[in-house]
């Protein structure tokens, strides 16, 4: 039992053990009822929280495995069931490109010729194992004594636990893949061959002639040492050292190194030991061609190579058995004008290291980003620019963000902070493990593992308390774990460090307040997010349903109207975009100075682009504004105010820029614009203009403010400060 316990506790795979065991006592064993019930019952409790473990795992979909994670022929099956030690029957091996050259002589060509003998040899030893142990079990169970005979008995009931322990595993394996999906990996039943061995030894031992009994030690000694020479000299998996190696000693110690999914990347990394070259990865091959694109033409001019020229590599591993060039790569390394040049590092995956220059030709098409890429191409792009700015070479860095973020403008909510941090040339490295904390946060989130996503979060937080996105993720995951007052309080904290997200966040926040729809809320803020990242792709229709479908979560979510709202306008669909403005404006408040104009605009059957156009115009130039760069806001609003004349809000802005530069006659007259020309930015700011600048009443005007205020309308700190002058 204890046992037991330990293998549950150690391997994912141990329940396939208890079920041999299960079927032995149930086969076995059936005589001794009581104990066979008592050990079932037992270890079907030990086996609960293994069983509840595998359950929760969040595996991979079977569209992500199917190249690489196949359902194995009956060969193959019965390779791994009696012949795992045999090279050739096995994936998980491979034999060595030059086995035995150190003998020579011609010896090396002979060995190798007899492989074919050697391996259905060892193949064929479990078997011949199983039946001679079986014929000397009959033998003993028809003996000539009693004595003899319950002798018998144990060895008998030993071979059984042993034959099913070797083929039991692997065969539930193998239906399960035949009924379910592929599931089976000859690492997974390694440990049948500690059977197999027990089974051969067992069957040696049963030899009573002492002579044969050394023969036959001899024979399994020599094909077992057979088959282990045939993996020398290695490598046998991926030969990354080597690949490595070639790299430090080809380029320079500042070059490039572009590795296609991030988990060879880590590989690679720790394989490079200590280095100054710059290593980042992308997932799909469009996006490391994408990736090394940018970094060539930075590094080598059109002029010639010179001696300390920056390098860029790109590495490869390829499938199982695989072997190169990778045509994919090349083609679309040629369509950026690059020209790769191979070399090859052999292994069960061979690893293909391109070193990347610029082509001598133009490209060959024009490259063009697919929208299936897209969200690579930013996280690809992401890696290199903290790549580069923890290397100190912030123009660099500079420059992909600037890519970055005009591939998916949405992704400044994550790598946002990175760029201020790049510019400012201030806690760079905090940053980028901040960015790092929030993408393996949003990973753990995806598998629903939200513990471990709160830590995450928390750490991004601590690394850089002003991260707004890591604050808001932080909630929305504490929501979602039933702890609201910390979620509010980190909602709160993502929204005062970044105003612009309120919309996102105040349904969600409204629920946790009133202990209300919280679920439906915390939804409708992922599926918004899914409708942003459909946008970003290029997937209106999907976006368009996405955040329709957050509207009907949570209608206290204005940001999911006013996406909706906005992608309908971007679509011309009018029709459909017009009873959706009518409602954000029908809010009140802020949503009524900023919306209104827009939905009667829609209503008349107006150019709604524009006037939409002039809405987020305008917005920048206030965002400006509060960030002290006064002349860039008074052009962004002026701007708008020529995009559309009548919007109120645009003047609004306008008036508190002509305040902050101290031309308060341009103020009055452009708040004064404002109410004139948009009535409801008359019916929500007229009151004040009037309490400021027609009655001069200071007490009047306050209360005006404290009526704003609690509107959701913040009046810019330069119109504020006008009253009581």
């Amino acid at each position: 039992l204890a046992t037991n316990f330990m293998l549950l506790w150690t391997h994912p795979f141990a329940t396939l053990l208890l079920l041999v065991e299960a079927t032995f006592l149930a086969i076995w064993q059936r005589s001794e009822l009581r104990r066979t019930v008592t050990w079932f019952i037992a270890h079907a409790a030990l086996a609960i929280p293994s069983v509840v473990y595998l359950l929760s795992i969040q595996f991979w979909p079977k569209q992500q495995t199917e190249a690489w994670f196949q359902l194995p022929s009956f060969l193959q099956f019965l390779g791994d069931v009696f012949a795992d030690d045999v090279i050739t029957a096995t994936y998980q091996l491979r034999i060595s490109d030059t086995p035995w050259a150190y003998l020579g002589g011609g010896t090396d060509s002979l060995l190798a010729a007899l492989r074919p003998a050697f391996d259905i040899a060892l193949a064929a030893l479990p078997c011949i194992a199983i039946l001679w142990l079986g014929v000397c079990a009959y033998r003993g169970g028809h003996g000539r004594t009693p004595a003899t005979q319950s002798h018998a008995a144990p060895a008998k009931n030993a071979c059984a636990l042993l034959v099913l322990w070797l083929v039991l595993p692997p065969m539930l394996l193998y239906i399960a893949s035949l009924v379910w999906r592929p599931c089976v990996f000859p690492r997974y039943t390694l440990h049948c061959s500690l059977a197999a061995y027990l089974l051969i030894g067992g069957a040696m031992g049963a030899i009573r002639h002492v002579h044969l009994k050394t023969a036959a030690a001899c024979a399994v000694c020599i094909l077992y040492a057979y088959q282990a020479a045939l993996v020398h000299p290695g490598p046998q998996r991926t030969d990354w050292q080597s690949a490595a190696r070639y790299i430090q000693t080809s380029g320079t110690p500042n070059d490039v190194v572009l590795v296609q999914v991030s988990i060879w990347r880590d590989v690679f990394a720790f394989n490079m030991g200590e280095t100054e070259h710059l290593t980042a990865s992308a997932e799909t091959l469009p996006v490391v061609a994408d990736l090394a694109a940018f970094a060539v033409e930075r590094f080598q001019p059109p002029a010639e190579l010179k001696p300390n020229q920056r390098n860029v590599w790109v590495v490869i591993a390829t499938p199982y058995f695989g072997s190169g060039p990778n045509e994919e790569f090349e083609r679309h390394a040629a369509s950026f004008g690059l020209d790769a040049s191979l070399t090859e590092f052999s292994g069960i995956k061979h690893l293909l290291v391109y070193r990347v220059t610029k082509a001598d030709s133009a490209p060959t098409a024009q490259p063009e980003r697919v929208a299936d890429h897209i969200p690579d191409c930013v996280e690809g792009y992401g890696n290199l620019a903290m790549a580069f700015a923890e290397a100190g070479e912030y123009d660099m860095a500079s420059q992909a963000l600037d890519i970055l973020l005009d591939i998916n403008p949405a992704a400044a909510r994550m790598y946002g902070i990175l760029n201020d941090a790049v510019r400012n040339r201030r806690n760079v490295a905090d940053v980028c493990a901040a960015v790092r904390a929030f993408r393996k946060g949003q990973g753990h989130r995806e598998n629903r593992q939200y513990g471990f996503a709160v830590a995450e979060f928390r750490n991004a937080v601590r690394r850089a308390p002003h991260y707004p996105a890591a604050h808001a993720e932080l909630g929305v995951v504490l929501a979602r774990l039933g702890k609201h007052d910390r979620a509010s309080a980190a909602l709160r904290r993502a929204i005062h460090r970044n105003p612009a997200t309120k919309t996102l966040y105040s349904g969600l926040l409204h629920a946790l307040e009133r202990n209300t729809r919280v679920p439906e809320a915390v939804k409708a803020v992922r599926v918004l997010e899914e409708g942003f990242a459909c946008k970003a792709q290029g997937k209106m229709q999907e976006a368009i349903v996405a955040f329709r479908e957050a509207t009907e979560l949570d209608p206290g979510c204005s940001g999911a109207w006013h996406a909706l709202g906005s992608i309908l306008i971007d679509q011309r669909d009018h029709a459909a975009a017009t009873p959706v403005f009518r409602h954000i404006a029908a809010q009140g408040g802020r949503e009524s100075l900023l919306y209104s104009r827009l939905a009667a605009i829609l209503e008349q059957g107006g150019d709604a682009a524009t006037t939409a156009e002039a809405i987020n115009t305008a917005l920048r130039g206030v965002e400006r504004l509060g960030t002290g760069n006064p002349e860039e806001a008074a052009r962004l609003l002026e701007q708008a105010v020529a995009l559309d004349p009548a919007l109120g809000f645009a003047h609004f802005g306008l008036a508190a820029v002509r305040f902050a530069t101290g031309d308060e006659e341009g103020g009055a007259h452009a708040l004064r614009t404002a109410i004139e020309v948009d009535p409801a930015a008359a019916h929500l700011l007229g009151p004040l203009y009037h309490a400021l600048f027609t009655d001069r009443n200071s007490q009047a005007a306050r209360t005006q403010l404290e009526q704003l205020a609690n509107l959701g309308i913040v009046v810019p700190y330069s119109i504020a400060q006008m009253v009581g002058r």
